[in-house]
């Protein structure tokens, strides 16, 4: 080949590329233009206290946070305390947020970057509104998928759209609020290590009653835990299932939350009893709804311990806690996840 005819083809090729590029670009109506960033919500403070409440709605669930005074709660859980600084994190980042590069215009793209509304199906869009005092909205985005280090190391950005608009946005800050009630809330309900406690009792709906005991030494510590009280022909499975039985009720996490109308009684309720060392009782009381584990619970206390058993009713009163699925095994195992048949 010539060099002229090499140098006439090689052009051919660029402005065809060229061509192919301006033409994707106008049909897709994508930019990398960076602008100087105006707001996203003009209208919202960074004051939270001009926040009175905060849905967050996704195709499936809603989570709903309303202020009262300076504390703020879960409305759609009968106002179960929520974790204030988080609420309040989320408005100043709704109010910092700039539109950094407009991305698409077209409907048929927005499931790319997760800006389609949140009743069309498989949408992976939150939706977001804020809410005065006197009930008036004062914002509502589409939040999409976070673009980590969208803006440089650390400097994340979030594909945002307001609903009825065609345009999309690149928009600076991470916008992602959490749709799990746990995560708005102090998930742990209840905390106490295993050596802390000195007897417990378990009582699993239809079956025997098991006793872990620690037994107190001359020197006035506890010993290991252990079953006490076997019917003759039993023992326990290999393992330390005794201590297991007391960790698993010294460590409370809830899933999800519900006001508790009256203390569950009759059958299909299990029961778990357990003395501290110090003073502490605590009775904690298990149900199956559907397919889910409920828990609730009560304490009392003697000497320095009542005043711990008053914060814990004082916190836990009138409530009833979603156990995490892999909870009830460990909280409330059959009897046959425990003991086994001696030999001979």
């Amino acid at each position: 080949m010539k060099p002229k005819q090499f140098v006439v083809l090689a052009a051919i090729a660029a402005a065809t590329s060229l061509l192919a590029i301006l033409t994707w670009s106008a049909n897709n109506e994508w930019s990398e233009v960076t602008l100087g960033g105006s707001k996203l919500l003009p209208v919202v403070s960074g004051d939270p206290d001009k926040t009175a409440r905060i849905e967050i709605r996704n195709h499936d669930s809603v989570i709903e946070l309303e202020r009262a005074g300076k504390e703020w709660k879960v409305k759609n859980r009968d106002g179960y305390p929520a974790k204030a600084e988080d609420a309040i994190r989320l408005v100043r980042r709704l109010a910092a947020a700039e539109r950094v590069e407009p991305k698409t215009r077209k409907a048929d793209r927005y499931h790319l970057i997760g800006t389609q509304d949140v009743e069309a199906e498989g949408s992976a869009a939150k939706r977001i509104r804020l809410f005065d005092a006197a009930g008036k909205q004062i914002a509502d985005v589409l939040v999409g998928r976070t673009r980590i280090d969208a803006f440089g190391a650390g400097k994340a950005g979030t594909y945002a759209r307001i609903p009825g608009e065609d345009q999309a946005w690149l928009v600076s800050g991470e916008l992602d609020p959490a749709m799990r009630v746990k995560d708005w809330v102090e998930d742990e309900v209840f905390e106490l290590v295993a050596t802390k406690m000195k007897r417990l009792e378990l009582q699993v709906a239809g079956g025997e009653p098991v006793v872990v005991e620690r037994s107190k030494r001359d020197d006035g510590s506890y010993g290991d835990a252990k079953f006490v009280g076997l019917p003759e022909g039993t023992k326990p499975k290999a393992g330390d299932g005794a201590a297991d039985l007391m960790r698993a009720a010294g460590s409370i996490d809830l899933e999800d939350v519900r006001k508790l109308a009256a203390t569950p009684v009759g059958e299909g309720i299990s029961t778990i009893t357990f003395a501290g060392v110090d003073g502490l009782n605590v009775t904690m009381r298990v149900r199956k709804d559907g397919e889910d584990h409920w828990l609730s619970l009560e304490a009392s206390g003697e000497g320095e311990a009542a005043k711990s058993a008053q914060e814990l009713t004082a916190r836990t009163a009138g409530w009833e806690y979603k156990l995490n699925p892999s909870k009830p095994a460990k909280l409330v195992p059959d009897r046959a996840a425990l003991f086994e048949t001696t030999s001979g």
